[in-house]
């Protein structure tokens, strides 16, 4: 039969005692810190990868605003051309209408001033033949 080493024995039962403590007091802790860091990188990726996703919604969401205030910006701009379009054809109307009635005035003092001038180119010519006369009956 085979003896007993009783050197080896020990020695193996040291090994395997060793292993154990080791095991319960360095492994565990340090697989558990590992496995604690694999679950917060893991945690980590996975919160920047929702907010990378939060900021192309918020991209989309400013692109879609602003062509919202560019196309507000166009409407009312067009609503405003309008108006201007609008205001600049009534004021011509009244200037328009404005000027007829002084045009319509105009020709009334101008008609009113020709029979003025008429009038006294009659008195005029009655005065002349009224001189002539006199003169001519004066030769005599």
């Amino acid at each position: 039969m085979m003896e007993l080493n009783w050197t080896a024995f020990i020695s193996g039962l040291i090994y395997v005692l060793t292993a154990i403590v080791i095991s319960n007091f360095a492994i565990k802790p340090i697989a558990s810190i590992l496995e604690e860091r694999r679950k917060r990188k893991e945690k980590l990726v996975s919160e920047t990868e929702e907010l990378k996703k939060e900021v192309e919604t918020l991209k989309e969401e400013y692109r879609k605003s602003m062509l919202k205030v560019e196309e507000e910006i166009k409407t009312i701009r067009e609503k405003k051309m309008e108006e201007v379009r609008i205001f600049e054809k009534e004021e011509m109307e009244r200037l328009r209408a404005n000027l007829q009635e002084k045009l319509k005035k105009m020709r009334v003092m101008i008609m009113r001033d020709m029979e003025e001038l008429r009038n006294n180119k009659e008195k005029i010519a009655s005065e002349m033949a009224y001189i002539i006369v006199e003169k001519i009956l004066e030769e005599k």
